[in-house]
């Protein structure tokens, strides 16, 4: 089977997707982003030409399952699964075996797929953690992706709480600043092919407020760096995720961080013991090659979260092992 929309890219169950360019959380876990969903099949419009497959040329999109094509033309003979060694597949089946030459990945490079551009680990703004790898945007497959044009299909995991099995089609924009923007065009597909040709858009103009049918799009800011579990030196255990930082009470949300300047903004639980709901400034040192690294609380039990950002309070890290965190010394954490 081919099809042919600007460059996009399939994966096979063994290959990662190649480019066409939440836990599935956002789908299945989460109230808001559900209703997010439903609101854009209610208010989504077709996009006319935007969405036309065009300028990219025909593509096999990996009907055939079993070992690749090496070479560059599959004559859709039968071939007893061994590797086909012509110029062009036509897409045609060819005794179970799995196309993945140069045409099947989209490209003039000898097949050598771009890597997904989008790649990491996030916070949305929903609080959530988000995770997208090669082969995984949070638990949904990865079926194909093109970077040029920013188009991302996906088939929710056959246990999903939403549409089992089904597929979705997913527009992002461009990754600037470790933040991008993502929307669910079109989902709940039965077929791949019904989302590579679904018609479906989104307005990118106001992401922060409107364009993913009637509701904002998902926003990802790339997690802080020092996420992990960790023992400090006075004994207790602490986990940092992409979205909040435990340590022996209720985890505090992780409110704002900056990498170059190694500081994180938290807001304390409601059920904290201390300072319920306010928030607080941490500053870090960059980790050693282990993995261990500082961290002093240098302003706490500030009414919001730009006081903590602006906080002109410091500490010293000149020797953290013993001083510098007012009086006392800094927290160390050692990765476990």
């Amino acid at each position: 089977m081919r099809f042919s929309n600007r460059g996009l890219q399939c994966a096979s169950s063994t290959t990662p997707a190649r480019p066409i360019g939440a836990s599935r959380g956002s789908l299945s876990g989460f109230v808001g982003r559900t209703a997010l969903m439903m609101g854009f099949a209610l208010a989504a419009t077709a996009c006319g030409d935007d969405a036309d497959p065009a300028n990219g040329g025909s593509l096999d999109v990996g009907m055939d399952a079993g070992s690749p094509d090496t070479g560059p033309k599959d004559t859709g003979e039968g071939d007893s699964g061994a590797p086909d060694t012509g110029p062009e597949d036509t897409g045609d089946g060819d005794g179970g075996t799995t196309d993945t030459g140069a045409e099947d990945m989209g490209g003039a490079d000898g097949g050598t797929p771009d890597p997904l551009e989008i790649v990491g680990v996030y916070a949305s703004q929903f609080g959530q953690e988000e995770v997208i790898t090669e082969a995984l945007f949070n638990s949904a497959a990865i079926r194909a992706y093109d970077n040029a044009t920013n188009v991302l299909i996906t088939q929710n995991s056959t246990t999903a709480e939403f549409g089992p099995g089904l597929f979705n089609r997913i527009e992002w924009i461009d990754l600037a600043d470790d933040t991008f923007y993502y929307c669910f065009v079109d989902f709940g597909l039965e077929t791949f092919e019904a989302a590579q040709n679904s018609m479906m858009t989104a307005d990118p103009s106001d992401p922060d407020n409107r364009g993913c049918g009637m509701f904002p799009w998902t926003r990802l800011r790339r997690a802080v760096s020092i996420r992990g579990r960790y023992l400090s030196n006075f004994g207790g255990m602490e986990t940092i995720t992409a979205t909040s930082w435990q340590q022996s009470g209720p985890p505090m949300r992780i409110a704002d961080w900056s990498e170059m300047d190694n500081w994180v903004v938290t807001q304390n639980s409601s059920e904290a013991m201390f300072f319920p709901s306010l928030y607080n400034r941490l500053d870090f040192t960059t980790p050693d090659a282990s993995g261990s690294f500082y961290y002093c609380f240098v302003d706490f039990g500030l009414m919001t979260a730009d006081e903590a950002r602006t906080s002109t309070q410091t500490a010293d890290a000149t020797d953290p092992e013993n001083s510098g965190c007012g009086g006392f010394p800094w927290t160390r954490l050692d990765p476990r």
